[in-house]
This record gives C-alpha cells, sequence and structure tokens, in this order.
C-alpha cells in the first residue's frame, strides 16, 4: 500500500512537472518570438530614422548651399535680382516641395518673397518688430551661421520652422563684416517632421513620430517632445553648424505581440494535446505496470516461502515479508535497488555451523560465485529454526531466490538421525547386556555337561568306579557335586531370570509404543501394595547390605494393582541397583484426591543434566560399554508410561553422591477411604 501511494505520487508529481515544463517553455517560446519581432521592428526604425536624418541632413545642407549663393550675390551687388530668386526658389520647390516660401530682408526688412502667391503680407516685415523671431534672428547675426527657428506663429498663417541665414558685406568693401541682411526659408511644421512613412511590411504599418534634439547645451526639441519618453530609436546626425539628435517610435506604439503569437499559440496547444495524449498513454501503462506490480506483488506476499527478484545487475527488485523475517532484515534494508551482495552480507552470521570455518569474506565469495549459476544452501536463524534458500538464473539474467522453512523437515531428519543413533546404541546395547547372562548359562551348562570341567563330578565319578568303595566317600563326594550343580544352576537361573527381565522390558515398551497399554483398574490396598514388594525385594537389599524400610497409611486406591506394581519394582528396584551402601524407603500417602509415592535411596544420585532424560527411552546416565550398571534403560520410561496411562505424573529429584528420590501420583476418581 506504501509503495502504491508513492508511486501514485510520483505519477501526479511527474504530470505536473510536465505541463509546467510546458507551460514555462511556452511562456519562453512566446517571450523569445516577441522580443525577435520587437528587434526586428527596431532594425526597422532604426533603418528608417537613420534615412530621415540624413534626409535631414542633406536637406539642411541643400537649403545652406541654396541660402549662401543668395547671400553671396545680396553681399557683392548689395541686392538679389528677382529673377535669380525666382529661379532659386523654383529649383529649391521642385526638390523640397514642402519648402514654403524664400525670402530676402536687407537690412533686416524683407523686400522679396518666393513665391509671392499668399505672401505679400510678408514684404516690409521688419525682423526688429517681430519679439518671436528677433532672438532667432540675433543669435544667427550674432553667430554668423545659419539658425532654424520655430516652431512659430507665421505672418503668412500657420506654424513653420524658419531656416535664417545671415548676409555680410563681401571681403573687401568698406562695409567688409557689415550685416547685409538675412535670408529666410519656411517650411510649415507639419512638413519638416511629418510622421515619417517607412516602406510597408515593417512591422509597424510605417507610421513613425519623430523628434529632433540639438546637443548644444540648453538644445531645443524640434517636434513631438514625448518621443524621447517612448523608448525612442535615437540617431546621431550633422546639420545646421552641430550635432543633433534624430529620435522616432511607431505612431502605434512598439508592438506588444507579435504577428506569429496566433501561429505559436496554435503550435503550443498541438504540442499540450501531443503532451497530454503521450502522457494518458503513459498513465495507461502506468496502470498496467502497476496492475501487473500489485499483482505481483500480492502473489508473492501469498506465498508460502520468502521471495525475492533481482535483476540482471543483482539489484532488488521485489521481495515480501517472510524473506525478510528469517534474517531480521529492516524494510529499510530491503528497498527496491539494494544489491544482492549487501543482502547477502547481512544473513552471514547465520550460516551453517560447518561453514563456521570459512572466514565471513570468504563465504560471500564463495556464494558469490555459486550465485551465477544458481545454488541452495541452508541457514539457521537466531530462533533457531532452518531455511532452505534456493536461488535459479531466469533466461534472460534475472535471479530468483526462495527461501522455505525446513525447520520441521530438519528436526524431522536430526530426530531421524538421532533415533538411528539410539537404534544403533540400543542394538549395541542389547547385544552387550543379552551377551552377559548367555555368557554366564552357557559357561555354567558346559561345566555342568563336559565330563572333565567340573571337579566335584570327576571325584564322585571316582568314587563311585572304585572297585571296593567307601560309602561315607561317595556320600560326601556326592554331597558335593550336587551343591555344585545347584550353585549352577541358581546362577543359570538368575541369568536366565535376567534375560528373561529385559525381554519383558521390550515387550511392555513395545506395546506402549504400539498404544496397547490397557489398565484394569480396581481398589489396591496401598499399605499391603508397597509391602509386598518390597518383601519381594527384600533379599536383593540385604544381599548388599542395604536397610529397606516403608511408610504408608491405610488407604485403598483405585488402580491397575499389575501396573502399579510394576512401577513400585522398577523405582525400588533402581534404588537398590544403584545404591551401595545406606537405605532405600518406600512411603505413599492419599493426599487430598490423588495417591503420592515416594522412592528415596542414598546412592550414587544424578546429575542435574541427566535428570529430565532419565525418562526416556534407551537413556542411561552411563551409556558406555564399560558401564556397572546393566538393562537395556526403558524401565523408567515405562514406568513414566504407566502412571501417564493412569493420569499421574512422574519425576525426581537428586543431589550426586547424596541419593535420588522418585515421585509419581495417581488421580483418584473417587475419594480414598480407610481400610477395615
Amino acid at each position: 500500500m506504501e509503495r502504491t501511494a508513492e508511486l501514485l505520487r510520483a505519477k501526479r508529481i511527474g504530470v505536473v512537472v510536465a505541463y509546467t515544463a510546458l507551460l514555462v517553455l511556452s511562456a519562453v517560446i512566446i517571450r523569445q518570438d516577441h522580443l525577435r519581432h520587437t528587434g526586428t521592428v527596431r532594425e526597422h526604425v532604426s533603418e528608417d530614422i537613420a534615412a530621415l536624418a540624413n534626409e535631414l541632413e542633406d536637406k539642411f545642407f541643400t537649403l545652406e548651399v541654396f541660402a549662401d549663393r543668395l547671400a553671396a550675390v545680396a553681399g557683392v551687388s548689395g541686392d538679389v535680382p528677382v529673377a535669380l530668386l525666382e529661379r532659386t526658389s523654383q529649383d529649391l520647390l521642385q526638390r523640397y516641395p514642402e519648402i514654403s516660401t524664400v525670402a530676402i530682408a536687407p537690412d533686416m526688412i524683407i523686400t522679396h518673397v518666393a513665391p509671392l502667391d499668399g505672401n505679400e503680407q510678408a514684404l516690409g516685415l521688419n525682423y526688429r518688430e517681430i519679439p518671436a523671431q528677433l532672438a532667432a534672428a540675433s543669435k544667427a547675426v550674432r553667430e554668423r551661421s545659419a539658425t532654424l527657428s520655430g516652431p512659430t506663429d507665421l505672418v503668412q498663417g500657420g506654424r513653420g520652422y524658419i531656416l535664417l541665414h545671415p548676409v555680410f558685406a563681401a571681403q573687401g568693401s568698406a562695409d567688409s563684416g557689415r550685416l547685409w541682411g538675412l535670408i529666410s526659408i519656411v517650411i510649415p511644421e507639419s512638413e519638416l517632421l511629418h510622421s515619417h512613412r517607412g516602406e510597408d511590411g515593417h512591422g509597424y504599418g510605417g507610421h513613425l513620430d519623430v523628434a529632433v534634439r540639438s546637443l548644444l547645451p540648453g538644445g531645443k526639441i524640434l517636434g513631438q517632445a514625448d518621443v524621447f519618453e517612448r523608448d525612442p530609436v535615437v540617431n546621431t546626425s550633422e546639420f545646421l553648424n552641430g550635432a543633433w539628435q534624430v529620435a522616432g517610435v511607431p505612431s502605434d506604439g512598439w508592438p506588444d505581440v507579435s504577428p506569429r503569437l496566433l501561429p505559436l499559440l496554435a503550435a503550443l496547444l498541438v504540442m499540450g494535446g501531443v503532451l497530454s495524449v503521450v502522457l494518458l498513454w503513459i498513465q495507461r501503462l502506468s496502470r498496467q505496470r502497476e496492475r501487473a506490480l500489485k499483482l505481483l506483488t500480492n502473489a508473492v506476499d501469498a506465498l508460502d516461502a520468502g521471495f525475492v527478484l533481482y535483476d540482471e545487475d543483482d539489484r532488488l527488485i521485489i521481495c515480501n515479508d517472510r524473506f525478510a523475517a528469517p534474517f531480521n532484515l529492516t524494510k529499510a534494508s530491503m528497498r527496491p535497488g539494494t544489491r544482492y551482495s549487501s543482502l547477502l552480507r547481512l544473513t552471514a552470521p547465520y550460516r551453517q555451523p560447518e561453514d563456521m570455518d570459512q572466514t565471513e569474506d570468504e563465504w560471500l565469495q564463495q556464494r558469490l560465485r555459486d550465485h551465477e549459476a544458481g545454488q541452495e544452501y541452508v541457514v539457521r536463524q537466531p530462533d533457531r529454526a532452518w531455511v532452505k534458500v534456493s536461488e535459479t538464473r531466469t533466461t534472460d539474467g534475472f535471479s530468483v531466490s526462495v527461501v522455505s522453512d525446513i525447520s520441521e523437515q530438519k528436526e524431522a531428519q536430526i530426530a531421524a538421525e538421532a533415533a538411528d543413533r539410539e537404534k544403533t546404541e540400543f542394538l549395541s546395547n542389547v547385544t552387550h547386556e543379552l551377551r552377559t547372562p548367555l555368557t554366564v548359562i552357557n559357561g555354567f551348562a558346559q561345566l555342568l555337561t563336559a565330563d572333565g570341567l567340573l571337579p566335584e563330578r570327576c571325584r564322585f565319578r571316582k568314587a563311585l568306579a572304585d572297585p571296593a568303595p567307601e560309602l561315607p566317600k561317595v556320600r560326601e563326594t556326592g554331597a558335593s557335586f550336587d551343591t555344585a550343580v545347584s550353585r549352577f544352576g541358581e546362577k543359570i537361573a538368575g541369568s536366565a531370570q535376567h534375560m528373561l527381565t529385559m525381554v519383558n522390558d521390550l515387550l511392555d515398551w513395545a506395546e506402549v509404543e504400539r498404544g496397547g497399554l490397557h489398565l484394569d483398574t480396581r481398589d489396591v490396598p496401598l499399605r499391603s501394595m508397597v509391602d509386598d514388594v518390597l518383601e519381594d525385594l527384600r533379599s536383593q537389599a540385604e544381599a548388599k547390605g542395604l536397610r529397606l524400610a516403608a511408610d504408608c497409611s491405610d488407604h485403598l486406591i483405585h488402580a491397575d494393582p499389575k501396573r502399579l506394581r510394576q512401577v513400585l519394582y522398577n523405582l525400588v528396584g533402581n534404588a537398590i541397583k544403584f545404591t551401595d551402601s545406606g537405605s532405600v524407603l518406600a512411603g505413599a500417602r492419599v493426599i487430598e484426591d490423588a495417591a503420592v509415592f515416594v522412592v528415596e535411596d542414598t546412592g550414587c544420585g544424578i546429575a542435574e543434566e541427566h535428570i529430565e532424560r532419565v525418562f526416556e527411552r534407551f537413556h542411561q546416565v552411563d551409556n558406555s560399554s564399560t558401564r556397572s550398571y546393566g538393562g537395556f534403560g526403558l524401565g523408567l520410561a515405562i514406568a513414566s508410561e504407566i502412571v501417564s496411562a493412569h493420569d499421574g505424573s512422574l519425576w525426581a529429584k537428586s543431589t550426586p553422591e547424596q541419593g535420588s528420590r522418585f515421585f509419581f501420583t495417581i488421580p483418584q476418581g473417587r475419594a480414598a477411604s480407610a481400610a477395615a
């Protein structure tokens, strides 16, 4: 679930990033196109302004040339012929139709005007009487150079610019350097700096608002003064004896958008549509991938075994919790992309005991080599469980590892091996235990059957073979022979009884193993049961010099007398067997709803590590072939099964070299009663 949420968040982030990138790219493209278009328009405006500056420079230069020619004539002859004025005016008007008039003003008084139409009122005009034009005229005279005045109100009406050119007396005359007069050329305001139109297709309609500004200190501005505040294109030119800035901006202002905006928007919309289709396709593929991954994850999680998949570079792709649990691995250590070698190093502490003779690095290198072709190995978990790791390579180079819990199989194997060892030990014990009494029986039987092996027989036969047997001697040798036969017969009978006891133990255990242990319960007198068992075993105790005692209450208990006697025989017999000096005590009491038995001795005792195992089959504290005490080790196991069949329990307490105490209880289905 967490991985799915992460993938969903990553997908959403990817979509947002993709659309954000498209928007940013669109904005950049539109801005760059606008900047390119604006730059192109400025280049065209710059070309047009440069052309206008050149035109103004050429116009004023030409006007100054014509004015200089008229001034030269006026300065030499003292007057300008009307014909020359007319001819000069016509030349100017042909070249520059925007010029309205050309006037001659000797001594600052206009006497000649061309063309005359509409300009009769200008004749006789004295510049000294026109304050607005007097300043410009004075400046022209003072600077002895042409001066552009205006825009100003014209006498003939309207507003315009006046180019004033001072004329001085010719050099060499008596009045050399004296002001002769002025030559003025009038250009209507609308014609000098009209809204310039450049070539069509320049991206701004060809209409420009222009202005001219003198670069002299306090220089004047001709035209629209606000042009210089509208981010104009500026060109610097030289005319009228000074430097001027010619500025222009499109009449409609600089373009806000590019004419290619709509095609660009259309193209960007197409790109957005394509991106949306691609994202939908990717999203569909992603959903299919997520579904496949989800199905794979669920299938892997449902496996009853650990599973992990590595790519061709041995990096983790997917795994389930059952893989991580046996090795105490965390989610952080099992993240996709983790290398196989890193995970293998984390499992190194759990390798098999037989692999511990290798160093960790040696073990890792061996596992990595085997990993190339696939391998199987077993590790033991900290909780003592066993797991088998099976690795297989796929055809495309991927690697699959399956971790299976083989604890049951391993424990079964260990149990089978232990059973096999027990069987081997049992067969060895049976051979040893049966061989000893059989050897005794066979030896004494040979003594009884062979003629020359028994001395008493030889003496008896010799006494009988005497031609004149002496009756007392025959009786003596016969009695000696009878005693020897009885003694050896007892030994044979004892060994046979010992063999019979061991065979009975085997048969009883076989019955227990088959589940055929059946109880025949009845009321049994507690004291007499214990006394009978002790009386039967008293001879064995006295033979070892042991004191045999009982401490029982007078109660009836409900139990199988035969099986209960068998348990007591086993416990008291073992106490006599493992006690060399001291005493053996058998006690029995009824406490609450259970009969409690105890057999206590002062024998060799049992070490603590063997206390629980003495009730296992075939187990003996001393399992060596040279042990001091015989038997198959089945007595206590059979006794434990009999007590369990009575729904009781059997246990022991012991102190080595001080003795042992064995307890068992027989629950009572009905209340115990005192014996009559």
